[in-house]
């Protein structure tokens, strides 16, 4: 025997109080209030880009890589000649590398089994400072006036 289902075994349906009529409703969302139009103009574009600077910022936040920014400053290298002058293994050198790839500074191409890293175009600039010109790297939201690497060669006085 088959049993049909009446309204007892339906689930209950939740009636809305009287005072929510649904054309009310949909009236008011139609038509912001005047304190959440002011809420929805697009924000203007910031200069600064706080997220791009921190994370620039970020890429450039130890020793190594800004010793390995200097060092591309003079040419192409890969991967075993960064290790060598950071005197690094070569799993670290490429860490920097990806870190600050990834940030936009440097760029890699690679060419038989190497992949060659340079700074990308715009990065580094020479500038003029007092009878003396010096590299400058130029994040877009700050620059850094790199000095000149002291020479090994050391004066003394006798």
């Amino acid at each position: 025997m088959f049993r049909t289902r009446g309204p007892r075994d339906w689930p209950l349906q939740i009636s809305r109080p009287r005072s929510e009529n649904p054309k009310r409703i949909r009236s008011q969302c139609d038509e912001p209030p005047h304190d959440v139009e002011e809420s929805r103009t697009v924000p203007k574009a910031d200069p600064l880009q706080p997220e791009r600077c921190a994370k620039l910022l970020a890429s450039l936040a130890t020793p190594e890589r800004l010793r390995v920014v200097r060092f591309l400053a003079e040419g192409s290298r890969n991967v075993t000649q960064v290790a060598a002058m950071l005197d690094v293994p070569k799993a670290n050198a490429s860490h920097h590398l990806k870190v600050l790839a990834d940030a936009g500074l440097i760029e890699g191409l690679k060419k038989g089994r190497f992949v060659w890293f340079t700074l990308r175009p715009g990065v580094l600039e020479r500038v003029s400072q007092s009878n003396e010109t010096v590299n400058s790297l130029n994040l877009g939201c700050c620059q850094f006036v790199m000095p000149p690497e002291k020479s090994a060669r050391r004066t003394t006085r006798a």
